[in-house]
């Protein structure tokens, strides 16, 4: 099984930021599924914001992937997490986390617009993660399925699932000395160099005039090389085809 980690809570980032203790904590949680992690970092270009990623490949990722554009500065949460799900639909993932507190602004608007894109299942509040060999999908022997445990009002709830999902792991409640493992790579693990990998839109086939913009102006026309015009209602569109004069 591949998980792929979004760090940030999959935020467009403008600047370098370290990894967040539930983005460290979740590669653990991965790993202890016996899982590949690739740690996916989001933004617009400029500054290299590959601290994370680093960081991330100490803590036990074994791929790191870079997706960035210029073009994500202003783009909405639907866009970017439209593109997040085109980064993980070209990296054959199984599942996907993000730390449901990682992200700057607290959100989860973009992890929920991967789900939508992905057309996967979306959960949020999830504690621990493992392999279950017990739920059979499809007459499958249980392969690619996962215990969940949630928690829930209070309450902590058990759920088996297809792994086909998008998962939002809590804030630790582990001691600061147990969240901070330097490295979650097994002992017998190979040392190896990982190297940052980077996903630009032409790797993904993302044309850049399709993105929309995180703006509420009606026909708002962005200056860019190949400039969008942004539409958010019927009303801009009869505004902007209505004869001038």
């Amino acid at each position: 099984m591949t998980i792929a980690l979004l760090l940030h809570g999959a935020a467009v980032l403008s600047r370098a930021l370290p990894l967040h203790p539930t983005d460290r904590r979740s590669i653990r949680l991965a790993r202890g599924c016996g899982s590949e992690v690739i740690a996916i970092e989001i933004s617009a270009g400029g500054e290299e914001a590959n601290g994370a990623l680093e960081e991330a490949i100490g803590a036990g990722a074994t791929r790191a992937v870079h997706v960035s554009d210029l073009v994500l500065g202003s783009s909405d949460a639907h866009t970017a997490g439209f593109v997040a799900a085109a980064a993980i639909s070209s990296l054959d993932v199984d599942v996907v986390l993000f730390g449901t507190d990682a992200a700057p602004e607290y959100a989860l608007d973009i992890p929920a617009s991967v789900a939508f894109h992905l057309g996967a299942p979306f959960f949020t509040d999830v504690e621990t993660l493992s392999p279950s060999a017990s739920l059979d999908v499809d007459n499958n022997t249980g392969a690619g399925a996962l215990e969940l445990l949630l928690r829930r009002n209070g309450w902590l709830q058990t759920l088996r699932i297809p792994a086909a999902a998008v998962i939002g792991i809590s804030p630790t409640r582990e001691p600061a000395s147990a969240s901070n493992d330097s490295s979650t790579r097994p002992e017998n693990e190979p040392d190896k160099a990982i190297r940052i990998e980077t996903l630009s839109f032409d790797m993904l086939g993302i044309d850049p005039a399709l993105i929309r913009r995180r703006t509420r102006a009606r026909g708002n026309i962005v200056d860019v090389s190949r400039a969008p015009v942004t539409l958010h209602s019927l009303a801009a569109l009869e505004e902007l085809l209505r004869p001038s004069g």
